[in-house]
């Protein structure tokens, strides 16, 4: 694991800078579909504000086994251990489905730390630090708790993931933590950062995908290279139109894409890692 060393940087600057969300005030101010995008934010951010954040304890599991085995329908929750298909009744129960709707909890609460920051940095309105702390605070505390186990059960294989049973997941998840994080990093302490970045953020930019894009369109990456999981994150791979960041990594190199984004009219990332 490499060594966590922070570069002087100022926050935010993952994927908006303070020009950029000044921008987006002014467009808020004269564009209604501005305003109305910007007010579903702020609704989503202030349920979280006022209700009980519980970050779940268990791991996610991969949620095409959340289907009907005989007729491919959708399943839906019933409760946290029923879960039944619409179309001929038939109601399944046990742990792949349970984890499957536990996938869905920690996909929300990742969105959550994205609009809880994304709110405190539009309105200045601190009483959206607290929930967005919580979430990452406490995901921190547990990362490595999380079994690093893929959808099939197997351990410590290259598709592994912790809070999730597969790296995509896992990845496009960690973009929204690590840009909360960003969001937020000015008002939390030194400790606090430090907690979050070295127990999560880097733990899970270490992972590597040993095999991915098998088609003619994409070579085959080395399984000695592998494959660092943020950039197969849709997320994190929008802004470069899906291709893929094709490179022999070094453990600087995994530090830099922990907290930052892949441009692709820059030949490097944005900046150093965001401490």
């Amino acid at each position: 694991m490499p060594t966590l060393e922070f570069d002087p940087i100022q926050h935010p600057g993952l994927i908006l800078n303070r020009e950029e969300l000044d921008a987006i005030r002014i467009k808020i101010d004269t564009q209604a579909w501005a305003k109305e995008a910007f007010d579903k934010l702020i609704t989503d951010a202030d349920t979280y504000v006022s209700s009980n954040i519980v970050i779940p304890k268990q791991k996610g599991q991969w949620t095409h086994y959340y289907a009907c085995k005989d007729d491919g329908t959708r399943l839906t929750t019933i409760t946290d251990t029923e879960h039944k298909c619409l179309t001929c009744g038939k109601v399944y129960t046990g742990e792949v489905y349970d984890r499957s709707v536990i996938t869905g909890k920690h996909i929300a609460l990742g969105e959550a730390a994205k609009n809880l920051g994304l709110a405190y940095q539009l309105t200045g309105d601190e009483k959206y630090i607290p929930p967005t702390k919580q979430i990452l605070l406490d995901y921190a505390d547990i990362y490595l708790s999380f079994p690093l186990e893929d959808k099939l059960g197997k351990l410590n294989t290259g598709l592994a993931a912790r809070v999730f049973a597969t790296n995509l997941a896992e990845s496009c998840w960690l973009v929204n933590i690590c840009w909360a994080y960003d969001l937020i990093a000015e008002t939390l302490t030194t400790e606090e950062r430090q907690h979050i970045c070295k127990d999560m953020h880097l733990r899970g930019s270490h992972r590597r995908q040993p095999r991915l894009w098998p088609t003619r369109r994409w070579p085959r990456p080395s399984r000695q290279t592998g494959h660092h999981s943020l950039r197969c994150g849709s997320r994190t791979c929008a802004r470069s139109r899906f291709h893929p960041i094709r490179c022999t990594l070094t453990p600087r190199m995994v530090q830099n894409h922990a907290l930052t984004q892949y441009h692709p009219r820059r030949s490097t990332t944005t900046s150093t890692l965001h401490g």
